[in-house]
C-alpha cells in the first residue's frame, strides 16, 4: 500500500513539474495574442464601441416577450446606455462600468420593492 501511495505521489509530482515547465509557453503565446488584440482594437476603436453598444442593446431585447416597434424603441435606450458604459470603461475602468450598471439595475428593483 505504501508503494502505491509513493507511485501516485511520484506521478503527481511529475505532472506538477511538467505543468510548471509548460506554463511559461502559454504565457508567451497569450502575450502575443493579447498584443494582436490590442492592435486590432486600437486601429478600429470607434467600430468596436459601436459594435459593443449595439450588442449591449441587442442582449437586452431578450428582456421582452415579443419583438415589435415599442420593443425596438426601448432597445435604442439600451444602445445609448451601451455608449455611456463604453465611455466609462475608456475613462475609468471596466469595474466602474460594472458598478454603474449594477446601480442602474438595482434602483428600479428598490422602487418596485417600495411600491408593495
Amino acid at each position: 500500500m505504501a508503494s502505491l501511495i509513493y507511485i501516485e505521489n511520484n506521478i503527481l509530482t511529475t505532472i506538477k513539474i511538467l505543468f510548471i515547465m509548460i506554463t511559461p509557453l502559454f504565457y508567451i503565446k497569450y502575450y502575443q495574442i493579447q498584443l494582436t488584440i490590442n492592435k486590432i482594437i486600437s486601429q478600429n476603436y470607434f467600430i468596436m464601441i459601436y459594435l459593443t453598444s449595439i450588442c449591449f442593446g441587442a442582449i437586452h431585447m431578450t428582456n421582452y416577450e415579443e419583438v415589435n416597434v415599442q420593443t425596438f424603441l426601448s432597445v435604442i435606450g439600451r444602445v445609448m446606455g451601451g455608449f455611456y458604459f463604453a465611455f466609462i470603461v475608456t475613462k475609468y475602468s471596466l469595474k466602474s462600468s460594472y458598478l454603474l450598471h449594477a446601480i442602474n439595475n438595482i434602483i428600479p428593483f428598490f422602487i418596485l420593492l417600495g411600491v408593495k
